[in-house]
């Protein structure tokens, strides 16, 4: 049985290595990718994919199209040119998947450093502190999982 990781661990985490990211420090961000192997895989997802939404709904409040997708890749695989483990193909993978579009199909490990890389790149248009973000998509997630169904 996995077992549940608690929201501060999630978002310290998160916010330490999308920081590494934004500063485009490769050593600080491989340093970082540990502590996000060793949360719970699905609830770091859910919360870096909602995270994610948040952060495009706000750049796009009258609608995403696929141009504003292609932008958005772009400027993050021109931005994450550092690492070396840049992989355009999971970059779009996560970005799809975290608008629900598609299952991914890589290991979660592979998927955490990206999404942590399309978040420094949208978060850096945004005036928010990503932690402020964080805790809103961990409230969210939390609401969520308290609404009974019917």
């Amino acid at each position: 049985m996995v077992q549940r990781t608690t929201p501060s661990a999630i978002s310290s985490a998160l916010v330490e290595a999308v920081d590494a990211a934004r500063a485009g420090d490769a050593d600080r961000f491989a340093g970082a990718l540990p502590a996000l192997a060793a949360l719970d895989q699905a609830q770091l997802t859910a919360v870096q994919s909602l995270v994610l939404r948040q952060l495009l709904e706000r750049q796009h409040p009258d609608g995403l199209d696929a141009d504003d997708l292609r932008q958005a890749l772009a400027d993050t695989a021109r931005q994450a040119g550092w690492w070396p483990d840049l992989d355009p193909g999971t970059l779009g993978t996560v970005l799809v998947s975290s608008l629900g579009a598609a299952e991914p199909d890589q290991p979660t490990s592979q998927l955490a450093g990206h999404g942590c890389l399309l978040i420094a790149e949208l978060a850096g248009r945004q005036p928010e502190p990503l932690a402020a973000l964080v805790r809103q998509a961990l409230a969210e997630i939390q609401r969520a999982e308290t609404v009974e169904l019917p």
